[in-house]
């Protein structure tokens, strides 16, 4: 389902409005590389020893139907060959440089092994890390999930999750931080990121919404006739609805042929809209970037991995 390019430089000329930027953090083997792995479908590699094996900053884009998910790697805290303050350096900068500004990112998502009984000490303490990478007020779109849970017992994995909600996370739950877990299947891995997904699609859909109204207006001073506006407007209604089922199901594990059944839905979708798309060119009516983007859609996953720039470098 789609392809995965290396040496390609995602740059923040590809970053849309509509597009959910999720940077995935936390202590090396705490498997973030591994979250990226089944969430996208893709081998981003993966460490199994205590070894670091993410020592850039590297970038996941994936397609999503109606906007794109970017997925940031990072290196892990408690690195082999890096201290923690240099981490959150390249983090923090990479964050800067790459995107511009800050208010880019959707959300963080701290990835933390339930195998570990000792949390005392790791960057989870440290709120101004947190403050540093997503503003002081916004502790509402970080994500404190726990991992391994296949390789403890669950009684013990409860108790010690108990204890990361009661005092270790507590200042962040209590900011507002939400707490899930990653069980390594794509369904728990979408589960933990559907808030940051759903403010998408509210943004998105109330972004689609005025772009309509605008549309229909405009028509209107073309001398457009009513059966015209009427189908415009429900043929943007029909692709998004089309686009929130396939989102549905992009969370799915084993979707290929659903998948392959909706897209084929979105091509006959797209032929038979074809002489009313190009109606409203032939009109010159300029129609908004989400009403474009809804209706000329490629489905894909690529990404990048690689080395930190100084800034003012990219």
């Amino acid at each position: 389902m789609g392809q995965h390019q290396r040496d390609t430089r995602i740059t923040v000329e590809e970053l849309k409005e509509e597009d959910v930027v999720i940077a995935v953090i936390g202590l090396t083997g705490s498997g973030k590389s591994t979250f990226i792995n089944v969430a996208t479908g893709l081998d981003v590699g993966v460490g199994h020893d205590l070894i670091s094996c993410t020592s850039e900053v590297g970038v996941i884009k994936m397609s999503f139907p109606g906007y794109n998910i970017f997925f940031v790697d990072t290196p892990g805290f408690n690195h082999t060959y890096k201290s923690d303050d240099d981490i959150l350096k390249m983090i923090s900068n990479w964050l800067e440089t790459t995107f511009e500004r800050r208010s880019l990112l959707s959300g963080l998502l701290y990835l933390h092994r339930i195998t570990d009984n000792r949390t005392a000490g790791t960057p989870i303490n440290n709120l101004r890390m947190f403050e540093e990478l997503c503003g002081k007020n916004t502790f509402n779109n970080v994500i404190l999930a726990t991992t391994m849970w296949d390789e403890v017992d669950k009684e013990v994995g409860e108790f010690r999750e108990g204890e990361l909600e009661s005092r270790y996370w507590k200042a962040m739950l209590d900011r507002h931080s939400s707490i899930g877990r990653f069980l390594g299947t794509r369904d728990s891995a979408f589960r933990l990121i559907a808030p940051l997904l759903e403010e998408a699609n509210i943004r998105n859909a109330l972004l689609l919404q005025k772009e309509l109204v605008d549309l229909d207006l405009m028509l209107r001073e073309a001398h457009a006739d009513h059966k015209l506006r009427s189908e415009i407007e429900q043929l943007g209604k029909q692709f998004w609805l089309l686009l929130q089922r396939m989102r549905e199901e992009y969370k799915r594990p084993n979707n290929a042929m659903s998948l392959q059944s909706l897209m084929e839905e979105y091509d006959e979708l797209k032929k038979t809209s074809a002489p009313l798309l190009k109606h409203l060119a032939d009109l010159q009516v300029p129609v908004g970037r989400q009403f474009m983007n809804i209706t000329n859609i490629t489905f894909g996953i690529n990404g990048t991995r690689e080395k930190h720039a100084p800034p003012g470098t990219q």
